[in-house]
C-alpha cells in the first residue's frame, strides 16, 4: 500500500520516495513550484475493509514532518472515523486522505492534469479533506465544450459558406447565444487565442477577426502533433 502511494503521488506530479522502516517516514512526496514548493509527510495505514480508522498515533507522524523539514502531514486510509478522530486531526495539524479521494485525484490527473497549486490548496488542509474537485474542474470541461463550439461555428458559418469573411468573437459569442451551446465570451477569446497560436495554427487573424484555414475535422491532428511531441518528456528533478 506504502508504494501504491508513493505511485500515486508521482502521478500527481511529485517527486515521491517509498522510504518506510523501522524510524522513517513511509513516504515523502515533494512539488517544485519555485518559491511555493512543498513537501509532505504520508503515513498510509491499511485496516479492515469497510471499517473507518479511528486511532491514529500522531507522535512518530509529527517526528517524521520534523525530521524530513516537510510542510504538511498526511495519513491515507481507506476510511475515518468522524467525531475526536478528525477533531484531533485538526489539532495536530495532520490531513486525513480517504483512499477514493486519492483515486479521483489520480483519475483527473491521468485525464488532463491537476494544478499543483490546486495540489497545494487540498494537501494543506488538516482534519478530514474535502476538496470540491467537481466545481474546480468545471471551468476547464466548460472551455472544452467552448473550444468544440467555436470551431462549428466556424465550419458552418465560414467554410461552408465558401467565404473568406473573418468572423469576430462578437459574432461568435451572439451565434452561441441563440444556439444550445451558451459559451461566456471569455472562454470564445481563450478558444481563438489558442486556435489562431502559431503552434495549433487551426485559426488566423484577419482584421478584427479570425479565419479557419484547417477543417475542424483535421483539427485533432495539431493538437496531436503537439502531444506527441511532449509525449515521453522527462526532466529528472
Amino acid at each position: 500500500f506504502e508504494i501504491a502511494v508513493a505511485a500515486a503521488f508521482r502521478t500527481l506530479g511529485f517527486e515521491a520516495q517509498h522510504l518506510g522502516g523501522p524510524g522513517k517516514a513511509d513516504v515523502v512526496a515533494s512539488a517544485y513550484l519555485g518559491d511555493e514548493s512543498f513537501s509532505l509527510v504520508i503515513d498510509p495505514k491499511t485496516g479492515q475493509p469497510g471499517v473507518p480508522r479511528s486511532s491514529l498515533n500522531y507522535p512518530p507522524i509529527k517526528t517524521h514532518q520534523e525530521e524530513n523539514a516537510a510542510d504538511y502531514a498526511l495519513v491515507v486510509a481507506e476510511g475515518f472515523a468522524g467525531g475526536d478522530t478528525v477533531t484531533f486531526a485538526i489539532s495536530q495539524k495532520v490531513g486525513l486522505l480517504e483512499t477514493k479521494l486519492l483515486v479521483r485525484l489520480v483519475e483527473e490527473s491521468a485525464r488532463a492534469g491537476l494544478s499543483l497549486y490546486k495540489l497545494k490548496e487540498i494537501f494543506s488542509q488538516v482534519g478530514l479533506l474535502a476538496p470540491k474537485l467537481d466545481e474546480y474542474l468545471a471551468p476547464f470541461k466548460d472551455m472544452h465544450k467552448g473550444l468544440v463550439a467555436v470551431l462549428e461555428i466556424f465550419e458552418q458559418y465560414q467554410r461552408k459558406e465558401e467565404t473568406e469573411t473573418s468572423l469576430e468573437a462578437k459574432a461568435i459569442h451572439m451565434a452561441l447565444k441563440v444556439g444550445k451551446n451558451k459559451v461566456p465570451p471569455s472562454y470564445i477569446q481563450y478558444s481563438l487565442e489558442l486556435l489562431a497560436n502559431p503552434l495549433v495554427g487551426i485559426l488566423e487573424k484577419r482584421g478584427e477577426g479570425y479565419v479557419m484555414v484547417l477543417p475542424a475535422s483535421l483539427a485533432y491532428r495539431r493538437f496531436q502533433v503537439l502531444s506527441q511531441s511532449l509525449t515521453g518528456l522527462n526532466f529528472d528533478l
